[in-house]
């Protein structure tokens, strides 16, 4: 009886009548559902026959840390891991392929004989422990001359080398295998594997079927066997203004059929990117109410067990840095697996390393990798810490996949066990097999099922949604690796004379097949869409409209699918209810409206109309800066007292003036105290070191990253700015610093500190140290630019007034502590405008008024932190400028 290839547009209508007589190896689990059968690959059947042969297939870790040491041995240099990452498609390519890599190595190509270097060096340690490359499962079985069987191989669309060389050695008489098959360019490959077969012994069965469903019917016409541009009953094809709006459009439709009786199990939804659209699907039909099951991976570090380990080992690894650390303990699995320290304390004092950690009651311990150890001591202690897991994750189901995946795995990374390793290179490789190891998104049963194409192929179902039909997407674009181009390919082939790399055209073509392939999966209805922008891009339709005749039309306005669709829709159509979510945000659309669109200004643009005495309030020179740079700051800021409550992020500009100003004083004080033992100047500078080392305690310093140099060039800052002409003019004498002063000035009530105030012989002088090095911003002139300077004169009013009223006038300048510089104004703000800005200021109060109205320039806007509460923008300006009631 001879084996039997049957080739067919449509594979799954020329099945034979019993399969009972068959072993059935299906493409993939769903193909094997259609049929009714166990599922068994033939990848399944090739590792039967390795076994057979004391062969395993290489666990993935195990098979990258292989990897990892040939390219080193053979390779050389201080990335190995890098280099895996690079050599690690290139391999699979050529295994795939089929390809003598000793054979390789006479070719001639320089390139070409490192990779066949590694290629062998990789296959000595595989086989040295008893595995096989994934890539070379079905090669090798093959040569192990596996036990013929009667065999049935249904939902494949296409073959490679491999696949047909196995299936040769494999099937025994009587076998028949289904291949989708016309006189296509897209089944050129099928073509040459049909022949190949034919010369081997195999009857070929042809056989011709006219469409019989919508789904048959659309892949002739993709195939353009019709060129007709009818439309087919029961195909959708629809744009969408982003994938979220895609997402909803989809499964609002799968709701609606759902409701009209059909069954979740006739349903399925696929992406070509599965996993970028996967979190909107689960969210959505969530939202939704949908029973929806994704059936795709993620790696191990985006599972919460998987991110958390991962966190730990790098906190570690970077001596557990306060913020970082700090976060990891609110983490669930923390707070669980360590219980809780002293929380308030350790918000004070920024504890930084395991000793400080352990003081405050937060047990470091399990995750404290040692310096260097043993790979087995590395992995010991992993392991320990991942067992404790187990009761963590008890209920859900994915995590405890990954931790287990995680456990199963470990042993990888053990290997040699003696072997030494710093602490440095260990969380290197674990966060690389973390990187490597998958786990389902989402196990389970149920559902409507969410599949990548792939995972499609043989199967029959009624409805079919396809998403992310876009240019650039599906059809995924063809492109190839820069070690192995596809000129390199053709080289081999023709010196080697042997083998089969895929070439571009064939790479395009396996995308046309697959989709094809897909088509034929719909019984009833598919619908197909696309979205018009994408992550603030424009994109393009697929190309497959245009071979489908179809032209993709923007999605109709629908009937609100969950209570928050609802919500969003009665908000603005004014339907009354009894939701209060519904009225809060109602109201809060109605201010954003009116902020965008109203003539006027109103209470949530600083309009309060509350008044408040000027004379009951005490302002800084900050403040009233604030009110003449933009009224709104001030009103937030001081009366509403808005803070940003997060803790400093690194060496802020506000945290770097705290510090350089406490530094100063201490310094300068204590050169004071010296009296004439030593130059002034040269006494400041010599107590910078442990005046900073002093502000860093008074002022907390939180650990940040690299202190130690940047500590050092705070240091060296201030010692320049010290050692500038500019810090102390001649025959100046300090007399004061950081001198507290309140008082009246020109009507209002004023308090605030003078960094220094110096005596020479010709009056006082007032310095007021910036650690930034451009002249302060000041406030605004009749133009609306910010060219007034206040706190000068305000500083010398005070100052001749309050604190020297006997001196006389006093002289006044900024230092820029960061140049070294002494900054003077532009020019000296006339008493008439500090006098009319007083004024404003009194009528603010009083009235209430308080708009948002920066600078025309900006200046203002790029230092503060309100931008998000004030929407400062273009809607000001369709205002206009007397929007608000003029104090």
């Amino acid at each position: 009886m001879q084996r039997i290839l049957r080739t067919s547009l449509f594979p799954h209508r020329v099945l034979p009548e019993s399969l009972s007589d068959f072993e059935v190896f299906c493409a993939n689990r769903n193909a094997a559902i259609h049929l009714g059968v166990p599922y068994r690959a033939l990848h399944d059947a090739a590792l039967e026959t390795l076994a057979d042969r004391s062969l395993a297939q290489a666990p993935r870790l195990a098979a990258h840390q292989l990897l990892r040491s040939a390219v080193r041995e053979v390779c050389g240099g201080d990335d190995p891991l890098g280099m895996a990452r690079v050599f690690a498609p290139v391999l699979r390519e050529i295994f795939r392929a089929g390809l003598d890599a000793e054979g390789m190595t006479r070719v001639g190509i320089p390139r070409l004989h490192r990779i066949a270097q590694v290629a062998l060096a990789y296959r000595k340690r595989l086989r040295r422990r008893g595995y096989v490359d994934e890539a070379e499962v079905l090669w090798e079985a093959a040569r192990c001359g596996p036990r013929r069987r009667r065999i049935l191989v249904y939902g494949y669309p296409r073959f490679g080398e491999a696949e047909c060389a196995f299936l040769d050695a494999f099937a025994g008489e009587g076998s028949i295998c289904l291949l989708p098959y016309s006189d296509h360019p897209i089944f050129r490959g099928n073509t040459r594997h049909i022949q190949v077969l034919a010369e081997k012994g195999w009857r070929i069965e042809g056989k011709r079927l006219p469409p019989a469903d919508v789904g048959e019917a659309l892949a002739l016409r993709f195939l353009a066997a019709d060129h007709g541009n009818a439309s087919l009953a029961g195909v959708v094809a629809e744009s969408h203004a982003d994938p979220e709006a895609e997402v909803r459009g989809a499964l609002a439709q799968i709701k609606s059929l759902v409701r009209s009786g059909v069954s979740l199990s006739e349903i399925v939804l696929t992406a070509r990117e599965v996993a970028r659209y996967g979190p909107t699907v689960l969210a959505v039909a969530r939202e939704y109410g949908i029973p929806l099951r994704a059936f795709y991976t993620v790696a191990l570090r985006e599972t919460m067990v998987g991110g958390w380990v991962a966190e730990g080992v790098i906190l570690s690894r970077e001596g557990f840095p306060f913020q970082e650390t700090y976060r990891w303990f609110g983490h669930p699995l923390s707070r669980r697996l360590f219980g809780g320290g002293e929380w308030r304390q350790a918000r004070e004092k920024f504890p930084q390393g395991q000793k400080a950690w352990g003081g405050l009651g937060f047990d470091l311990s399990p995750v404290a990798l040692p310096p260097s150890e043993s790979r087995r001591a590395f992995t010991a202690q992993m392991r320990a810490l991942l067992l404790r897991l187990r009761e963590g994750v008890k209920a859900q189901a994915r995590e405890i996949l990954a931790l287990q995946c995680l456990l199963d795995e470990l042993d990888a990374l053990g290997h040699p066990a003696a072997e030494p390793l710093s602490r440095e290179s260990f969380v290197e490789e674990f966060l690389e097999a973390l990187t490597l190891l998958t786990v389902e998104i989402q196990p389970g049963r149920g559902g409507v099922a969410f599949h990548a194409p792939i995972n499609l192929y043989g199967m029959r179902v009624p409805h079919l949604f396809v998403l992310g039909m876009n240019e650039g997407v599906f059809p995924a674009p063809v492109a190839e690796d820069p070690l192995l181009d596809f000129h390199l390919r053709r080289r081999i082939v023709e010196r080697m004379g042997a083998g089969s790399f895929e070439q571009a055209t064939e790479a395009a073509c396996r995308e046309r097949i697959g989709f094809y392939a897909l088509l034929t999966t719909a019984t009833e209805g598919i619908h197909l869409s696309c979205v018009r922008t994408s992550e603030n891009r424009p994109m393009l339709p697929s190309s497959h409209f245009h071979d489908l005749c179809l032209k993709p039309r923007p999605a109709r306005w629908r009937v609100a699918a969950s209570p928050e669709e609802a919500r969003a829709v009665s908000i603005l159509d004014g339907t009354q209810g009894e939701d209060p979510v519904v009225e809060i945000a109602r109201h809060a659309w109605r201010v954003a409206w009116d902020r965008e669109t109203a003539p006027g200004y109103d209470e949530y643009d600083g309009i309060v109309g509350e008044a408040t005495p000027p004379e009951s309030w005490v302002f800084s020179a900050t403040q009233l800066i604030e009110l003449g740079q933009c009224p709104f700051k001030w009103f937030a800021l001081r009366r509403l007292g808005l803070r940003d409550r997060e803790m400093e992020e690194g060496f802020s500009p506000a945290l770097r003036g705290r510090l350089f100003h406490r530094t100063l004083e201490l310094a300068v004080e204590g050169a004071l105290s010296d009296g004439e033992v030593a130059p002034f100047r040269e006494a400041v500078c010599a107590r910078l070191e442990g005046a900073f080392c002093q502000a860093e305690g008074e002022v907390g310093v939180p650990p940040l990253p690299a202190w130690a140099a940047r500590r050092r060039e705070a240091i060296e800052i201030l010692r320049r700015a010290v050692s500038s002409p500019d810090f102390l003019l001649p025959d100046a004498e300090v007399v004061a610093t950081e001198r507290e002063f309140s008082g009246e000035w020109l009507g209002l009530v004023v308090e605030g500190v003078i960094d220094r105030i110096d005596r020479t012989p010709e009056g006082y002088v007032l310095i007021d140290y910036k650690s930034s090095a451009s002249r302060p911003l000041g406030i605004k002139d009749a133009s609306g630019r910010l060219a007034h300077d206040l706190q000068l004169p305000l500083y010398r009013r005070v100052f001749c007034q309050e604190i020297a009223p006997e001196g006389g006038e006093a002289r006044a300048y900024y230092f820029a502590l960061s140049r070294g510089k002494a900054i003077q104004p532009r020019q000296e703000t006339p008493i008439e405008v500090l006098t009319a800005f007083v004024a404003e200021v009194a009528t603010r109060l009083r009235q209430g008024v308080f708009p948002v109205s920066p600078d025309i320039d900006g200046k203002a806007c790029s230092i503060c932190p309100l931008d998000r509460l004030c929407r400062q923008g273009p809607r000001l300006r369709r205002k206009g400028e007397d929007a608000w009631p003029t104090p």
